[in-house]
């Protein structure tokens, strides 16, 4: 028989579905967590993309029989063959006259990217327009080529059999977006459409067909994140509330937002950490000057940290620091290979794959009011202020500016500061799984601050597995709000570290690695009756938690079973 032959539960994360983490033992269901997280987050999925919300804005996003779509004087023609070897796609035909359209009215704001797939049949030319901007892109079905952009940008793919992806990305607000065919000419004929789509950001994204509501897919609200960052194995990434403060965390041409100096900015022009062409490249231009992008902002007094996805071009030397007024908190680096030159605060370099780093500043700062966040590029020596060539730069993505000690998961924002709330685990009503006079928890830790808690779900009953502010490994438990034990280690986590706390009365050690780091002799078990991973009792979670499994066990595991649990 093996240890885990003796847990009450095992929850080692692998299977998910919205507000459900699913244990392995009991097999009955009994032991599945409950989760919550009531916004839209990201995570690293498992080939190492950062994975994202994507949604469909539209209703009946391929009905056009539907009255959301006004047909203004065209006729659409169902069942016909589409790109995808299906009979969904559209005959839209027009008469001999000109701007003739296809509307459907929405609501929308920020940054988003409207599309559909066309194909010619006796016209070829089509137009995408956002009826209240006035801006809108031409596509020529037969060429595969964009014309008439007017303060969009526009992108034409082909998909095979004549059919093409024609995206536009706009920035603003909106009520109306358009189809046209052939736009400004009065001439008779139809082209083939299939999948409408709206949706935030710089690209258009795999399709999600919508009926009589918007739909959304991804990491959406109330989905659990298997992360799989560093690893073939997920592990659960549990997160504090964090709000990313930059506005436009990719749209880096939006110049009502984005300042440069001597820097040119092309968009959408590599794949990002996504996996997708939404990064852009920043251009060092030949003036004698700074070459710099930056954002004027209002710094609030606390630790803060700043971060952003970079990955080498021709040039790869770079200034990344937030300035509060006072001082400027900066990292000089080589992004071609992570590195750093030389920081004046506490800084971080993660390898996303594919030549990208995520590089971040953590400082504290006064609040002085206007600071500001910036990027430059630098020449081989590190020098602010050179002569580049025009042509060479390197690759930007996905900003980040969070009140806190260190960088958490990407958040985008399109038009506007985006919040995630606090990922929660939770399992209630579970007494039959808690050892009530005896037991042992068990957790496999990536990163963890407070690691797991075991309560009758109040602060009254609890044994509370945690870090304290200097990272040590504590064990707190409290029966009929008395605190009964108080172990306090001298010893911190690292990232794979396996803690056991095994508990009876006037007995209680905790194990790390195979090795005991703490123990009391003067115990009380309190009733318990709920578990959290994570967090506390009430689901606090003070820091960012990443658990590869969690065990229960009803009996207080042997000091050598606690050796062996921790090292395997």
């Amino acid at each position: 028989m093996s240890i885990y032959d003796k847990s009450s539960l095992v929850l080692i994360p692998s299977g998910t579905k919205t507000s459900k983490v699913y244990s392995q033992v009991p097999t009955n269901g009994d032991g599945d967590f409950d989760f919550t997280r009531s916004t839209a987050a990201t995570r690293i999925a498992a080939n190492g993309n950062i994975e994202k919300e994507t949604s469909n804005l539209f209703t009946y996003s391929n009905d056009l029989s539907n009255a959301i779509w006004q047909l203004g004087l065209i006729t659409a023609t169902s069942g016909q063959a589409g790109y995808d070897g299906s009979s969904d796609a559209w005959l839209i035909t027009k008469d001999a006259a000109a701007y003739r359209a296809i509307e459907h009215d929405i609501n929308n704001s920020g940054v988003y990217t409207y599309s559909v797939y066309a194909k010619a049949n006796t016209l070829n030319l089509i137009s995408l327009r956002d009826q209240t901007l006035g801006q809108g892109a031409g596509f020529n079905l037969t060429n595969g080529t964009t014309y008439g952009n007017s303060g969009v940008s526009s992108s034409i793919d082909s998909v095979g059999g004549g059919w093409y992806r024609c995206s536009v990305t706009f920035n603003g607000s909106s009520t109306r977006l358009a189809i046209y065919i052939d736009f400004d000419n009065a001439t008779a004929g139809s082209v083939f459409v299939q999948d409408f789509q709206l949706e935030q950001g710089l690209v258009a994204r795999d399709v999600i067909t919508t009926t009589t509501t918007a739909l959304y897919g991804g990491i959406t609200d109330n989905t659990p994140r298997l992360d799989y960052t560093d690893s073939s194995c997920p592990a659960l990434l549990l997160e504090p509330l964090r709000t990313n403060l930059v506005s436009q965390s990719e749209a880096f041409v939006d110049s009502s937002y984005w300042a440069t100096t001597a820097l040119d900015i092309v968009a959408n022009d590599t794949t990002s950490p996504e996996g997708v062409d939404n990064a852009s490249f920043l251009r060092p231009t030949t003036a004698n000057s700074g070459h710099q992008m930056y954002k004027t902002f209002s710094m609030s007094a606390g630790t803060n940290t700043l971060s952003v996805f970079l990955k080498a071009g021709n040039y790869s030397k770079f200034r990344l620091y937030f300035y509060d007024g006072t001082t400027a908190h900066e990292v000089y680096g080589d992004c071609s290979d992570g590195s750093i030159h030389s920081t004046n605060s506490t800084t971080s370099v993660e390898d996303y794959g594919n030549g990208w780093y995520r590089y971040s500043v953590t400082a504290t700062n006064n609040s002085y009011g206007a600071g500001n966040f910036t990027i430059r590029a630098v020449d081989d020596s590190y020098q602010d202020v050179w002569v580049a060539n025009g042509t060479d730069g390197f690759y930007i993505y996905g900003w980040q500016f969070e009140a806190g000690s260190y960088p958490t998961s990407y958040i985008p924002t399109y038009g506007s500061s985006v919040s995630r709330v606090r990922d929660e685990a939770y399992k209630t009503g579970v007494s039959s799984l808690i050892g009530q006079t005896e037991g042992t928890l068990f957790v496999d830790v990536k990163f963890s601050k407070h690691i797991s808690e075991i309560s009758d779900g109040t602060s009254t009953n609890r044994i509370v597995l945690y870090t304290d502010g200097s990272g040590y490994v504590r064990n707190l438990i409290r029966a009929s709000s008395v605190t009964t034990s108080n172990i306090q280690t001298n010893t911190t986590i690292q990232a794979g570290d396996k803690i056991a706390l095994a508990y009876s009365n006037n007995d209680s050690v905790i194990y790390k690695n195979g090795v005991q780091i703490g123990s009391d002799t003067s115990v009380t078990i309190p009733a318990t009756s709920k578990v959290n991973i994570g967090s506390d009792y009430a689901g606090n979670a003070p820091d960012t938690n990443t658990l590869n499994q969690t065990l229960l066990f009803k009996t207080r595991l042997s000091n050598a079973e606690l050796a062996a649990l921790t090292t395997i």
